[in-house]
């Protein structure tokens, strides 16, 4: 992949088609995936530096000073090289540590993102992800308001990942987890791996969590583990909204989180029927009604100022 298009898809400054090469790039194989995360951590490295376009130079420039000082002088650069080790330790860890990244990705569209850790996260729409430009000496803690799916990069530090209702601590792992802020829903499913989930003012209900297991909230407690029994439900990640054996009312609730709207069930019951299939986000909510429309008899009427879509029989 060429080092420029790596570099204006980090800045923010790739076309979507741009965009979409470099994803689809990435999740082709492995190797791909470790040549973004070189690529990225080159491009923070640059940020870093008063002159990108010189950084190279001035490393050189100041080994070849330190090589000569350290043939001069020994103790001198030793004391030095001490100093500049304690002053970047501190900085490291303290200065760094405090200055907070927060993205927020809007609604109808998804972001991937690289933490410092090398973690890879997906961010749903409508969600937001807050973590430090270093992590700790203890623990690597992000906050998250919404959906966002981690594959979490191996350390011994814990990587904590911290929402309104509860937390979820892991080494290395995959899951995916929704907690909105103004919803009462709270789910974590894990795919790899093993989390430990604990729940906000409830520290003694904390759940160990195996793969292929997904747990939720009720009535303030975390429910019993349950089987997994449809992947595609994580598939939002790569832009699909799927349901298999679900009832409309179920689907309409999966419109609202996907599109940031509501939607008014108004004098319509289709319970009795379940429904399978896919839809691509960015179609939009008009185009899947439309289509649930071929094999259901019923109307809508959106209300754009409102953010409203009321659904009545034909």
């Amino acid at each position: 992949m060429e080092l420029e298009l790596l570099h204006r898809f980090f800045s923010g400054r790739a076309s979507c088609d741009e965009e979409h090469k470099v994803e689809e790039w990435v999740h082709e194989s492995e190797a791909n995936r470790a040549e973004y995360l070189d690529a990225r951590r080159l491009f923070d490295a640059l940020l870093l530096s008063e002159d990108p376009q010189k950084g190279e130079w001035h490393v050189a420039k100041a080994e070849i000073h330190n090589m000569r000082s350290f043939f001069i002088k020994v103790a001198k650069i030793a004391s030095v090289v001490l100093f500049l080790i304690v002053c970047l330790w501190f900085v490291r860890f303290t200065v760094y540590d405090r200055t907070m990244q927060t993205i927020e990705v809007p609604i109808g569209h998804r972001a991937n993102i690289t933490l410092p850790d090398g973690t890879n996260v997906w961010l749903n729409g409508n969600s937001t992800i807050s973590y430090p430009n270093t992590f700790g000496l203890r623990t690597r803690t992000v906050t998250i308001n919404g959906e966002a799916f981690f594959d979490v990069m191996p350390s011994r530090k814990p990587f904590i990942a911290e929402s309104s209702k509860g937390s979820i601590e892991v080494l290395s792992t995959q899951f995916n987890v929704f907690d909105h802020n103004a919803s009462d829903e709270y789910e974590v499913a894990l795919i790899e791996g093993s989390i430990k989930v604990s729940i906000v003012g409830d520290p003694t209900g904390s759940v160990i969590m195996s793969p292929g297991y997904l747990v939720s909230l009720e009535d303030g407690k975390l429910n019993r583990p349950v089987r997994i029994t449809d992947y595609d439900a994580f598939r939002w990640k790569d832009g699909l909204i799927c349901f298999k054996d679900a009832s409309f009312s179920s689907i309409m609730r999966r419109f609202e989180k996907s599109y940031g709207i509501r939607i008014v069930i108004d004098d319509f019951e289709s319970e009795d029927i379940l429904y399978t299939g896919k839809f691509r986000q960015e179609d939009g909510v008009n185009y899947a009604l439309r289509v649930l429309q071929g094999s259901i008899g019923f109307e809508f009427e959106r209300d754009n100022e409102n953010h409203i879509i009321t659904i009545r029989k034909n």
